[in-house]
């Protein structure tokens, strides 16, 4: 009886292993809400800890965050809050704690009735600080209000709140599609074959979200065209439907697993378009263009 117990059990246990393997191609996706930076404050290395607290309710990719830095010769902590978004991060050591949840949680923001825009920059101009870090791609700087000090982060990636996506082709093929397209990008994968991936994609419009398409979506698909060493040789983007540019492309199946749209594609002028018609084999995972 014993015996066919551990039987029974290790059958379950390849029964599980095997309809557990993974099936490729696909996409994984996550997110990093924490990072820790080394930098230097004038000649004085630091490291700096912080970590994703909440997203503002106005924009998206502008949130809070927490946590400290010190002085690598001391490691003594420093409290540190702060906003990244709208082109830069900008971080306090307070003097007044009582500041700490209006900036966590936008509070200020909250109440202000319109121009949320505007509204935000209050927390890149706080005056109730001993210590002041501002994060931009033109540079960084750092002040105690007595004197202001240039600021050198080792990583030039100041972004707390990173997700990230992964196309598997296999065990060993992995295709940061990033790369590609937003980051904020949901995928999907429609068809794939020996040479191309099909994806699907739906991203945020605009960042935001009070204006107009501040709730639209841009909706498109993408063909990875490979080589033989799995290597991306080609990439095509065609936005199907986009609140920006007003405008969804009317599909009619033509016949089974292939798709003719009515496609649209702004010029660099702004002012003209061409029109022309996109044939999406979900069968082959390959578009044709049709002018």
């Amino acid at each position: 009886m014993r015996v066919l117990l551990i039987v029974i059990t290790l059958m379950l246990v390849v029964f599980e292993y095997s309809s557990s393997e993974t099936k490729y191609p696909n996409i994984e996706s996550f997110e990093l809400k924490s990072k820790t930076m080394k930098a230097y404050i004038g000649e004085y290395p630091i490291t700096i800890h912080l970590e994703y607290q909440e997203s503002s309710p106005f924009f998206i990719g502008v949130y809070s965050v927490k946590g400290w830095y010190y002085y690598d010769k001391f490691k003594k902590p420093i409290d540190l809050v702060g906003i990244y978004g709208l082109e830069q991060l900008t971080l306090y050591h307070l003097s007044d704690s009582s500041l700490v949840n209006d900036i966590l949680k936008f509070e200020s923001v909250a109440d202000v009735e319109d121009d949320y825009w505007n509204a935000h920059k209050i927390y890149d101009n706080l005056n109730e600080f001993k210590e002041k870090f501002v994060f931009k791609e033109e540079g960084a700087s750092w002040t105690n209000k007595a004197k202001k000090l240039k600021l050198e982060l080792i990583d030039s990636d100041y972004s707390i709140l990173r997700k990230y996506n992964f196309l598997h082709l296999d065990k060993e093929h992995i295709i940061n599609l990033n790369d590609f397209n937003v980051s904020n990008s949901d995928y999907s994968i429609e068809a794939s074959s020996a040479n191309n991936i099909l994806l699907s994609y739906v991203q945020p419009s605009r960042t935001y979200v009070m204006g107009m398409c501040g709730a639209g979506t841009e909706e498109g698909i993408i063909v990875l065209t490979l080589g033989k060493d799995k290597s991306v040789l080609q990439v095509a983007d065609y936005l199907l439907n986009s609140c920006n540019e007003a405008y969804i492309a009317e599909s009619e199946e033509i016949r089974n697993g292939v798709f003719r749209y009515n496609y649209e594609e702004s010029l660099p002028n702004g002012s003209d378009k061409l029109y022309y018609k996109l044939i999406v084999d979900y069968n082959k995972a390959t578009v044709e263009i049709i002018k």
